[in-house]
């Protein structure tokens, strides 16, 4: 089991779950017009060092992003506004 926690933003919706081979994937919809930062925790088991985004928006589908570092279980997520970002962590 995995939990997230980071969201302070009534226009952002976060969900996560782990897979069979230990990956955690965190779901973030921001369902804003504005660009957000949050930061997201993952707790409920060992840490993933770090987490790849995929973007899906109006003009991208599942765009991949550049790995973002977890440090201390949390991950400064950084979400365009109206996408939904699938981060995979391992």
């Amino acid at each position: 089991m995995v939990d997230v926690t980071g969201n302070s933003n009534a226009s952002l919706l976060l969900s996560a779950f782990t897979g069979t081979d230990g990956t955690v994937v965190v779901v973030a919809i921001n369902k804003g017009s504005a660009a957000v930062t949050v930061p997201i925790t993952i707790a409920g088991g060992t840490a993933p060092a770090s987490c790849t985004p995929n973007v899906t928006s109006s003009s991208a589908n599942l765009a991949a992003g550049a790995a973002v570092t977890v440090t201390g279980g949390t991950l400064m997520a950084s979400l365009a506004g109206t996408t939904v970002t699938t981060f995979v962590c391992k």
